[in-house]
């Protein structure tokens, strides 16, 4: 789980950013329709230049 869960109980703010995250972003993309692939933009992002992957000894070279 990201954060941990001991981030989440003692963070102060996860409870209520949890979910009003979503909603905030179902309203940008409502008022700009360019936002919506947002979330497929990062997570390529994250996939593409995830240091974990990209480490040499774990290609297939």
């Amino acid at each position: 789980n990201v954060p941990a869960e001991e981030t989440r109980e003692d963070s102060l703010l996860y409870d209520y950013i949890i979910q009003v995250g979503p909603a905030a972003y179902e309203t940008i993309a409502f008022i700009y329709p360019g936002a919506e692939g947002f979330t497929e933009t990062i997570q390529e992002n994250i996939n593409k230049y995830n240091p974990a992957e990209n480490l040499p000894i774990l290609k297939d070279n």
